[in-house]
């Protein structure tokens, strides 16, 4: 066991642990996952409360100090239950050891993701404080984890997802009825979009007009519609 978290070992076992955490992270079949856990682990989730959504995110927060953050408490086995589908981008990621001894490794994960959830991808950044301890056989096993986790700024969307909205979709349209193609193309007169974005706005609202409009409301005014969407 010393030998596993040996000063000079830390490193190579924070990049393996990464490396294959993700690639079981952004699969389909996630079961491989819970097997880098504890039993007990517990993984304490942060993000921005409704209040603060609009504001100027941290690269370091310090969740247990703020307000503005909601937290989330899962155990391991309901966290990979609820997650959704995603996609990192492991050349944007930074990594930094605060603690390593013969029983412990503590590291951060600092970097961004497209997600996949409801049909609309959108990239957010996070910031991952990872506890690793030794098996038995000397395998490392996280036992717990505090994420933070914030939409991406336009100012610090990494080259990969550099084409992703906010509001892009990942499902193909429709077919419409009559009465569909007649409220797509009112929503598309009064908003100036397109009407292939004109009924993803209506689809992501259950065709209720008026929500759709708050809706293209609010994200436009956010900044969270491409130029594309218009016509």
């Amino acid at each position: 066991m010393n030998r596993w978290l040996a000063t000079q070992s830390v490193i190579k076992v924070r990049c393996v642990c990464i490396g294959r955490y993700y690639g079981l992270y952004d699969t389909a079949d996630r079961e491989g996952l819970l097997k880098k856990y504890e039993k007990d682990a517990l993984i304490t989730i942060y993000t921005p409360s409704e209040s603060s959504l609009g504001e100027e995110g941290s690269d370091k927060p310090t969740p247990e100090d703020s307000p503005q953050l909601k937290c989330e408490r899962l155990t391991a086995e309901d966290f990979i239950k609820e997650l959704t589908h995603k996609h990192h981008d492991m050349s944007s990621f930074t990594t930094t050891v605060s603690r390593g001894t013969d029983t412990q490794v503590n590291f951060t994960v600092h970097g961004f993701f497209k997600e996949i959830k409801n049909c609309q991808e959108s990239v957010k950044m996070f910031w991952r404080v990872v506890q690793l301890v030794p098996t038995m056989d000397g395998r490392p096993s996280v036992a717990s984890e505090r994420m933070f986790i914030r939409e991406a700024l336009a100012s610090e969307m990494p080259p990969a997802f550099a084409s992703t909205s906010a509001t892009s979709s990942s499902c193909p349209l429709t077919a419409l009825t009559s009465s569909q193609q007649e409220t797509v193309n009112s929503f598309a007169e009064k908003s100036h979009m397109t009407p292939e974005w004109s009924q993803r706005c209506l689809e992501r609202n259950n065709w209720n007009f008026s929500k759709a409009a708050d809706d293209f409301i609010h994200l436009y005014e956010a900044g969270k519609i491409p130029g594309e969407a218009f016509r």
